[in-house]
Order: structure tokens, then C-alpha cells, then sequence
């Protein structure tokens, strides 16, 4: 019903040793095999990797009502937490949440919520959608895309899982909060998923079901450099490749992320299959 897809975003090392095996050029369209070493792992509370843009309000026009966008990422989820199953949080300058996406939320098998909000309140109830046979924490990689197009329903995001189209669910209120400044894997101080995260990409575009089909088992032809900022509509390209320290690079754009210890980086990756037949290489 649902075919693999979470070969999640390649975690592919620049300049790590044995990070990554290159077979052929890496021009944007010949054949390479390029396999994920790490990704990183949320197992704690405190445990995240984030991007602070630097200043109030300067994820509002990326994440809102009226703008397209497609964030996709690959992620493995094991041993469901007891408190929360946060993955990504949007946060304002006081880091308090502001928006956010759960699996299994409410201990709904199968259930996913993404939402962004505009208050303290979160718009319980209007943003979630189960996708039946799914179990989010079974230890398995799968390949996630959430589109926002603003042609087909502002305010709701189309969920693809394997590359299978899910259906429509709310991404909350109108407008995101004018502060949100910050996006996380995980949360700085608490509620740990116990998942991994490789190859995080946020595009500008809403992104089509062949698009994803296309990239659901392969990685782009920047993921060992940055040529990926002449990608159309590529805002951010994240890879995980480093496997080491606490910072991972933005191929796409100048949005690193910071981790918050670099015991977060593990070797479980998805089984990658980069074979040039897709148009994995350059983007479209």
C-alpha cells in the first residue's frame, strides 16, 4: 500500500573520512552513489539541532498562510516517549513554541499534526491527520514531504509518506507568529523524540508528487558541496554529512544548524539508491 520511501535525507559527509562513496562525477548529472554515514539521534530531553535566523520574525515569511513551501526529510523513530512526540518546533525569540509536528500525537497510532500559530493557543483539533497502517515509532526509516500550495487549499499542507500521497491536513492559523525566529529537531531543554533526522530540504515551491517520487531514494548532487544555491526554489539543503562536532552546513543557503551536543550524531542512515534514473541530481 505504502511503497518505501523514508530513505530519508542522506546524511553525506564533506571531508569526513569514509563519509560517503562517489562513483562517477558529481556535476549535477552523472551517476553518483552517494550513501548517507550519519544522521543525528533525539533520545533526551534538551537533544536538538536548530537554526536561529537572527532576528524576530525572520521565519514568518517562510513557514505562512499565502506562501508556498515543502519541507521533506527522511526519519527513523523508535520507543514512543511518554511525555511527547515533538520532531520540528518553530520558536519565538523567548524560545516559547509557536508551532509544531508530532507523530503519533495523542497516542494515535499513525497520527501526524503540523501546525503553526499565531498565539499561546495552539489550534488543537484542525491540523492533524491518520494515516492508516502506519506506525511512526516501529524503528523504520521513511521518506517525509509536507506541501503547502497555496492554489490548491492556503492554510493546509498535502502529506506524502514513501512518496504515497496522504491527503490534506491544516497547518493551524492564518498567520505565524511575527517573532518565530527559530525551526527544531527536537526542543532545547525538553521532550525528546527518540527519533533520527538526515537530509532536512525546505524548498520555496510546492513541490509535485513526481518531484517527491523522484527524490525519495536519492540524494541531490550538492550533498558534498555548495552548488546546490543554484538550485531553483531550494532554500535549504541539510544534510547531516558531518557525523562529527556541532554544527551542520546549509548547502543550499547560509541557514546552518546548531546542535546541541555532538553526541546527537549516530550511523543509522536509509538505504539510498543513487543511480542517476531519477533526476536525483539536480533537483527537479
Amino acid at each position: 500500500m505504502r511503497f518505501a520511501l523514508f530513505a530519508i535525507l542522506s546524511v553525506f559527509m564533506l571531508g569526513f573520512p569514509g563519509s560517503f562513496l562517489v562513483v562517477g562525477g558529481n556535476d549535477g548529472g552523472a551517476p553518483d552513489t552517494n550513501f548517507a554515514s550519519s544522521s543525528i539521534l533525539l533520545n533526551d530531553a534538551g537533544d536538538s539541532a536548530f537554526y536561529d535566523c537572527g532576528a524576530a520574525g525572520c521565519l514568518a515569511s517562510d513557514l505562512n498562510i499565502g506562501i508556498d513551501y515543502t519541507l521533506e526529510f527522511w526519519v527513523r523513530c523508535t520507543t514512543l516517549a511518554a511525555s511527547d512526540r515533538r520532531l520540528i518546533q518553530l520558536l519565538n525569540t523567548a524560545n516559547a513554541l509557536r508551532g509544531e509536528m508530532q507523530l503519533n500525537d495523542a497516542s494515535t497510532t499513525g497520527r501526524i499534526r503540523w501546525q503553526v500559530f499565531d498565539s499561546s493557543t495552539s489550534p488543537f483539533g484542525s491540523s492533524v491527520l491518520t494515516v492508516g497502517g502506519l506506525d511512526w515509532y516501529d524503528d523504520a526509516w521513511r521518506h517525509v514531504a509536507m506541501v503547502h500550495d497555496t492554489s490548491e487549499n492556503d492554510g493546509q499542507v498535502r502529506l506524502y509518506v514513501d512518496g504515497t500521497d496522504e491527503g490534506l491536513l491544516s497547518s493551524g492559523n492564518n498567520t505565524i507568529n511575527s517573532n518565530i525566529d527559530k525551526i527544531t529537531w527536537g526542543h532545547p531543554s525538553v521532550d525528546p523524540s527518540n527519533c533520527r533526522i538526515t537530509e532536512f530540504r525546505k524548498w520555496s515551491t510546492a513541490r509535485t508528487t513526481t518531484q517527491i517520487q523522484n527524490h525519495d531514494l536519492c540524494q541531490l548532487s550538492c550533498v558534498d558541496d555548495t552548488s546546490c544555491a543554484a538550485i531553483t526554489g531550494l532554500d535549504w539543503y541539510v544534510p547531516f554529512t558531518e557525523g562529527t562536532g556541532t554544527a551542520a552546513n546549509d548547502n543550499a543557503s547560509a541557514a546552518d544548524f546548531t546542535l546541541s551536543s555532538a553526541a546527537l550524531w549516530d550511523s543509522s542512515v536509509p538505504a539510498f539508491t543513487n543511480d542517476g534514473s531519477n533526476d536525483c541530481y539536480d533537483g527537479t
